[in-house]
């Protein structure tokens, strides 16, 4: 069971919604909903008030890169994708 996330400030939000997720990822709101419903994305990070999840930007980055769905920072080397990550749509 993910944890209770730590209070921050509107300027500490390491955590992203499907919505941030959506605007991060360049797609429609929807997309990322799908992607959570098919379990395409990773586990949420946290659930917020027992139902709504949330994930770390770090990770987020990181989980769009090894997947295609983000361009890898020139000169890294990027992780092989898991067989059991579904390809970019």
């Amino acid at each position: 069971m993910p944890k209770t996330p730590p209070l921050l400030g509107p300027a500490d939000q390491p955590y992203l919604g499907l919505a941030e997720l959506a605007t991060l990822f360049n797609v429609e709101e929807g997309t990322t909903w799908r992607w959570q419903q098919r379990n395409v994305l990773p586990a949420p990070d946290f659930l917020i008030s027992g139902r709504t999840p949330a994930w770390s930007r770090e990770r987020a980055t990181a989980w769009g890169i090894r997947t295609g769905r983000l361009p890898s920072p020139p000169g890294e080397a990027v992780e092989q994708q898991p067989a059991d990550v579904a390809p970019v749509a």
